[in-house]
C-alpha cells in the first residue's frame, strides 16, 4: 500500500480537530477478505488519539459522538444520480468526506434531548438505505477503504443543526429513497402504487398535508412531475372517504417481498414517531370517570359476537397456553410441529389449524439441532421468525423488555396468530424474597395474558411437570397456581412409558370441552392422534419389547429380539408354544410406526429417544 500523505488534509483535519474537539483517532487498516476492503476496525474505541501528524499509509477514523454525528447516506448507491442529489439536498450542507469527498456529511447536534437515540441504521428491500451514526459507532474518516478508493475529505464547515431538526429530515429522505426505490424504472401504473402507498400513510395516521408533500417530491425525483396534480387528487381522496389500501394489497400489488413491505411500514410509521411520543407525554395518567366507558349486560347481551377463532380447533385458544410435560418426553418436537402447522394451516394432532405467522422462542435448542429435527420431521418452515438463545441484544425477560418485543413483532405483522416460549423458566423473572411463588408467577404472567387477549392470538409456553404424580394431572405442572390462573388453556403430557402405554393429552380450555386421547410419536418424531385413553392399551409382548430395549440401551437386531422373547419363560409360561417370529415382528413394525421403539435401520431397532 502506497504512502499518501496530504499536508493540506492534514491541516484541514487539525483545524477541525482544534475546533470542534471531535473525536479522530488513528488505526492501522484492516483488511476484511468477506466484505474486500478496509473498514473494519476491531477495538477501535482503544485507539490512539490523532496527535496531527503525518499518517502515511494508516487510517484516521472519527469515533461519533451525540454531539457530533454523521449521515452515511446508503440510498446514494441504489438510485440514480439525479435522483441521489434530490434526496440528499433534503440534509443541509456541511462537511462532508468518504469515497469522492461525498456520502458521509458530519453534523454538530444542539438541543439534546436527555435520552438522545443511538445509531440508526435504515435497512430495505435487500440493502442498507440510510444511516445516522451517533455514539458508540464510527467512520473512515482519512485513508485507504478498499484495493482502490480510499476516504478524502471535503470542504467547508460543520453544520450546526438542532436533533429534532436532523432526525426529521433524516425521516424524511428514508420515505422518499424507499418510495424511488420501490417504483424504480416503471413507467405505468403509478395510480395503483399510490393507492398502496397513500393507503399505507393514511393507516399509519400520516396527516393529509405530509402525505401530499411526500408524494410531490417523490414525482420531482423521478422526473414525473405532470403527474403531481393527478397524484394529490388521489391522496385526498383516500384521506376523505377512509378507505384505504396498504402496503400489503393484492388488489393494488407492490413488487416486494414480505420483510420489505414491513420495512417500508416502519419507515412510515417513524414519520409520526415524534408527535406520538409527545402525545404519549401528555395523556392524563387516570381518568376517574372511565367507569362510563364501559358496557352494559343489556347492551352486552345484544351485541353479535363472532366465533372463537380457535388456533389449534378445541385446545389452544387465543390467550395465554401452556404444553407441559416430564423432560425429554418430546415437547420440543410437538411445538416445532405445531409452529409448522400453524404457519401453513394445517392440522395438530388430527385437529385443524388455523393459518398465520409465527414468532418461536427456542430456548434450549441450538440452530443446527433444529434444523436437523426439521430434517427428521420432513418440515419446511419459510415464514416463521425464530428467536435462539445466542441473539445479540440478548433476548429479555418478561416484565423486562419481552412483552414490548413481541408486541412490536404483532404491530408489525399483519396475521400474527402465534407465539411460542420454549421454555417458560429461560423468561421468568424472579423477584426473590420480596414475592411469594404464585405472586412471582402471576407478576411475570398477567401481562402477557394481557397482550394475548389484546391482539387475539395465542401464546403458548412451553414448561415441565413435576417428577411426582398428583390425583389431578393438572397439579402437577411445575409451580405455583399463579401460573394455573393465568391461562386460558392448559394442556398435560402425562406418560407411563414403562407400564406399555401411549402419552396421554389432557387438555382444559376455558372456552371449550376438557379432553383427554391417546398420542404417539411416529417414525418422523411427529405425534399423532390415537384415539380415546385405553384404545390402545400395549399387550404383554409389546411391554417386553420395550422392557428389553429400556433395559439394554443400544441398537438391537430383531433376530436378537426374537430369541430373546421366544426364550423368555415368565412371558410364555401361559402359551403353548413361545411366540413365533412372524408376531414378534409385527409388533416391531407397529410399536415402530407409534415411536415406541426407534427404528434405526432394516432389521435394527433400539429404544424410544424420550
Amino acid at each position: 500500500m502506497e504512502a499518501h500523505t496530504n499536508n493540506n488534509d492534514i491541516e484541514i483535519i487539525n483545524q477541525l480537530q482544534s475546533k470542534h474537539n471531535l473525536d479522530i483517532a488513528i488505526a492501522s487498516p484492516e483488511w476484511n477478505e468477506e466484505k474486500q476492503n478496509y473498514k473494519k476496525v476491531e477495538y477501535f474505541k482503544d485507539k490512539f488519539q490523532y496527535d496531527g501528524s503525518p499518517i502515511n499509509d494508516l487510517q484516521l477514523i472519527l469515533r461519533n459522538t451525540n454531539d457530533y454525528q454523521t449521515a452515511d447516506s446508503d440510498f446514494i448507491k441504489r438510485v440514480k444520480p439525479r435522483q441521489a442529489a434530490i434526496i440528499k439536498s433534503i440534509m443541509p450542507t456541511t462537511f462532508s468526506f468518504g469515497r469522492d469527498r461525498i456520502g458521509h456529511d458530519l453534523f454538530k447536534v444542539i438541543d439534546l434531548p436527555e435520552n438522545p437515540r443511538g445509531t440508526i441504521q435504515i435497512a430495505f428491500d435487500g440493502g442498507m438505505l440510510n444511516e445516522l451514526r451517533a455514539y458508540g459507532s464510527y467512520d473512515i474518516f482519512y485513508g485507504q477503504l478498499d484495493k482502490e478508493a480510499r476516504a478524502v475529505l471535503g470542504k467547508g464547515d460543520i453544520t450546526e443543526i438542532t436533533y429534532k431538526d436532523l432526525h426529521n429530515r433524516f425521516n424524511y429522505q428514508n420515505i422518499l429513497a424507499a418510495l424511488t426505490i420501490m417504483w424504480g424504472d416503471q413507467k405505468d401504473g403509478i395510480n395503483s402504487f399510490l393507492l398502496a402507498v397513500g393507503g399505507e400513510f393514511y393507516n399509519q395516521k400520516i396527516p393529509e398535508e405530509a402525505a401530499i408533500k411526500i408524494i410531490n417530491k417523490w414525482h420531482s425525483i423521478i422526473d414525473r412531475e405532470d403527474r403531481i396534480k393527478e397524484s394529490e387528487t388521489c391522496i385526498k381522496g383516500i384521506y376523505k372517504s377512509g378507505k384505504a389500501s396498504n402496503i400489503f394489497s393484492e388488489t393494488h400489488p407492490i413488487p416486494l417481498d414480505r420483510t420489505a413491505k414491513m420495512q417500508f411500514r416502519n419507515i412510515v410509521k417513524s414519520l409520526n414517531e415524534k408527535e406520538e411520543t409527545a402525545a404519549k407525554k401528555n395523556k392524563p395518567k387516570s381518568d376517574p370517570t372511565a367507569w362510563r366507558l364501559g358496557t352494559t349486560a343489556v347492551d352486552l347481551e345484544a351485541l353479535e359476537l363472532k366465533p372463537i377463532d380457535w388456533v389449534v380447533e378445541g385446545l389452544i385458544s387465543p390467550g395465554l397456553n401452556i404444553i407441559t410435560g416430564k423432560s425429554k418426553i418430546g415437547k420440543s418436537f410437538a411445538v416445532l410441529d405445531l409452529g409448522y402447522q400453524v404457519e401453513v394451516g394445517g392440522s395438530w394432532l388430527s385437529r385443524q389449524c388455523i393459518k398465520g405467522s409465527v414468532l418461536f422462542y427456542s430456548l434450549e435448542d441450538y440452530k443446527q439441532r433444529i434444523k436437523n429435527r426439521w430434517k427428521t420431521m420432513g418440515i419446511q418452515p419459510k415464514e416463521s421468525m425464530y428467536q435462539f438463545r445466542d441473539r445479540r441484544p440478548k433476548i429479555p425477560l418478561l416484565t423486562m423488555g419481552l412483552e414490548e418485543e413481541i408486541e412490536d413483532w404483532i404491530q408489525n405483522t399483519p396475521d400474527a396468530k402465534l407465539v411460542i416460549i420454549d421454555v417458560y423458566q429461560k423468561v421468568k423473572k424472579s423477584i426473590g424474597g420480596k414475592l411469594n411463588a404464585y405472586e412471582n408467577d402471576n407478576f411475570n404472567l398477567q401481562d402477557l395474558q394481557t397482550l394475548a387477549a389484546k391482539y387475539n392470538m395465542a401464546i403458548v409456553l412451553i414448561h415441565h411437570t413435576k417428577k411426582g404424580s398428583e390425583s389431578d394431572v393438572f397439579d402437577e405442572i411445575n409451580g405455583s397456581a399463579g401460573i394455573q390462573s393465568n391461562m386460558d388453556s392448559m394442556i398435560v403430557l402425562a406418560s407411563k412409558r414403562k407400564n406399555g402405554s401411549n402419552v396421554v393429552l389432557h387438555c382444559i380450555p376455558k372456552d371449550g370441552e376438557p379432553q383427554e386421547f391417546e398420542i404417539a410419536m411416529n417414525s418422523n418424531c411427529i405425534w399423532e392422534y390415537q384415539g380415546a385413553v385405553g384404545s390402545s392399551k400395549q399387550t404383554a409382548l409389546n411391554q417386553a419389547i420395550i422392557k428389553l430395549l429400556e433395559s439394554v440401551d443400544r441398537k438391537i437386531a430383531a433376530k436378537e429380539i426374537q430369541d430373546h422373547i421366544q426364550n423368555d419363560g415368565e412371558l410364555n409360561k401361559d402359551r403353548e408354544k413361545p411366540y413365533p417370529k412372524a408376531d414378534i415382528n409385527k409388533a416391531l413394525e407397529r410399536l415402530a410406526e407409534r415411536s415406541e421403539i426407534l427404528r434405526v435401520s432394516r432389521g435394527m431397532y433400539n429404544k424410544a429417544p424420550f
